[in-house]
């Protein structure tokens, strides 16, 4: 018998695996884009509420390996990227009738005030820039294959579980008027939590390599911990008279949490491997 030193045998195992496989390989690489619709505390607009996250319908898109285990059954591994914009009409809406100094923070402690605190004032005209929640999620899970009644169409259904990085958005707006000037802002972190998919989709064949995919899922996360936010508020109130003019700022560092929780549908290919 030919001996093989272990480098050789390293070298051979690709080999081994290849040739020694029967049959054919009915792995199947997806590649699906859609729209990702919050739900639950994640859709949350009111800014007083510690768990809201003011999201917005955003986009979301997959792709994903799967290969069978046996019949009717397998394995599948996904990466999937979703982006959430913030509603910033909303934001708009409910920083015109609060009142200052007040809450600020929604996604962590608000901002404290003083012991005796001077009565509160509202500020119109307010105006955010663009910003959005960010994930990123590596999801390993199984999945079935049912045959409908047309040959052609196939129902997958699946589970999956895994790890999720998050980013929170970057709040940025302003209050103008003729007699004050209000600048909010909040940083954005990010973190890792843990993340989940339940899904149920469609597979049309195309041709013999190709197929038509749709799904809709459900996805969501633990309650993520993003540290170390930092918010802000300051106000001055008659810019344009030196004379009056004073300038007060408000500004705490605090820990936020988030449940990010979303309805996505998706369609695109599937290339059977």
């Amino acid at each position: 018998m030919k001996k093989y030193s272990l480098l050789n045998l390293v070298l051979l195992l690709p080999y081994c695996c290849v040739y020694g496989q029967p049959g054919k390989s009915n792995s199947q690489l997806n590649l699906s884009i859609g729209s990702s619709f919050p739900v639950g505390q994640f859709a949350n607009k009111n800014i007083r509420n510690d768990k809201a996250g003011i999201a917005s319908v955003g986009g979301v898109i997959n792709i994903s390996y799967q290969s069978p285990l046996k019949k009717n059954i397998g394995f599948s591994v996904s990466l999937l990227a979703q982006i959430n914009p913030t509603d910033r009409h909303s934001m708009e809406r409910s920083f015109s009738q609060l009142g200052f100094p007040s809450f600020f923070v929604w996604t962590g402690p608000a901002i404290p005030t003083n012991p005796t605190p001077p009565p509160a004032t509202t500020y119109p005209n307010w105006s955010f820039n663009r910003s959005s929640w960010k994930l990123g999620s590596l999801l390993v899970g199984g999945y079935s294959e049912f045959k409908t009644g047309r040959s052609k169409i196939v129902f997958t259904p699946k589970a999956m579980a895994g790890l999720v990085y998050a980013g929170s958005p970057k709040i940025d707006g302003k209050s103008v008027t003729d007699t004050s000037y209000v600048h909010a802002t909040q940083t954005s972190e990010s973190a890792f939590g843990f993340g989940y998919l339940v899904e149920a989709g469609l597979k049309f064949r195309l041709t013999h390599k190709i197929s038509f995919i749709a799904s809709v899922g459900y996805f969501g996360t633990n309650r993520i911990t993003f540290k170390d936010i930092v918010a802000s508020v300051t106000v001055i109130k008659h810019p344009n008279d030196q004379a009056a003019m004073s300038v007060s700022q408000m500004q705490v560092t605090a820990n936020g949490k988030q449940v990010i929780s979303s309805i996505n549908f998706l369609a695109g290919i599937a290339l059977k491997l």
